[in-house]
């Protein structure tokens, strides 16, 4: 007889000695209900010791690899209202980690930018994103690429991927069509583990670029700057232009005493323009320009 079934053997002796007292009456009231208690654990749990098959089973369960979730929708953005994820969250517990966005991401003409960034403070596991714009004016849409992967989107399920330190992510907004300079459109993006804790967040704003005109121009017709990624982009010069920038004015030099190239001589050079007020002019190979 192995210790299981003497186990057994013993709880159950207990068991009806124990009932033949309740029947004696020997016991009323809360010794009734004392007498109870010892019954119901007088049995040991003999029948749940696991064979060792049944503990070999447990543990190839517990080794199957979790990240065959990579790619499966982790959150349905119809759960949840996004008024009422603004609200603070005392039961959130947050990791420290960070998402290398940047503060502001300037948009052309196009009213669309991508802002980089870089997870760091996270251990190899899966994850997914969510994000919240937290004020009017709201973006038009945003999405989020891990890499090459698009695991987020607004009003679209987001999806699990997989994350380790350094993992690349690439967050695209849209502003409205009405969109103006000066008017950020602000988006909260932020990181979850696979258990939906929240592990960090991370806020980035989009401006369309302020690059609508220049301050003055020698003539009329003036071009129409355009953003470029980084500046506002005026006009190429003229071939063989000398160019220089004075008290943030863009000039040429004159050929054959008072020609200009462009620009009207001044008496000096050949004055072409100015940027717009608080605008910083420069000139990058052959290119007039001036700063956000």
């Amino acid at each position: 007889m192995n210790s299981a079934e003497q186990d057994i053997l013993t709880g159950l002796g207990q068991a009806d000695t124990i009932s033949r007292q309740i029947t004696a009456g020997r016991r009323e009231g809360t010794g009734m209900r004392r007498a109870l208690l010892l019954l119901m654990t007088a049995l040991p749990l003999a029948a749940c010791d696991p064979t060792e098959d049944d503990t070999m089973a447990e543990l190839d369960e517990l080794d199957e690899p979790e990240f065959e979730l990579e790619g499966v929708i982790a959150f349905d953005p119809s759960e949840r209202d996004e008024f009422e994820l603004l609200a603070p969250d005392e039961q959130a517990q947050t990791v420290s980690c960070d998402l290398g966005l940047p503060s502001k991401v300037f948009a052309g003409a196009s009213k669309s930018a991508i802002a980089h960034g870089t997870i760091y403070g996270i251990a190899g596991a899966l994850y997914f994103f969510d994000a919240v714009r937290p004020n009017f004016p709201w973006l038009s849409t945003w999405s989020i690429k891990v890499g090459l992967t698009k695991v987020a989107e607004l009003n679209q399920p987001s999806t699990f991927f997989f994350g380790s330190d350094g993992t690349p992510i690439h967050v695209t907004m849209q502003a409205p069509p009405g969109a103006v300079p000066g008017v950020p459109y602000n988006l909260e993006v932020r990181l979850y583990t696979a258990s939906s804790q929240l592990a960090c967040t991370d806020h980035v704003a989009l401006e369309i670029a302020n690059c609508g005109s220049v301050g003055y121009w020698y003539t009329a017709g003036a071009p129409t700057p355009g953003y470029d990624g980084a500046n506002c982009y005026v006009t190429p010069l003229p071939g063989g232009s000398q160019s220089f920038v004075w008290s943030n004015n863009w000039y040429v030099t004159p050929t054959n005493g008072n020609q200009c190239s462009i620009g009207s001589f001044d008496g000096a050079n050949c004055y072409i323009g100015s940027p717009p007020g608080g605008h910083t002019a420069f000139i990058w190979s052959g290119i007039l320009y001036y700063t956000l």
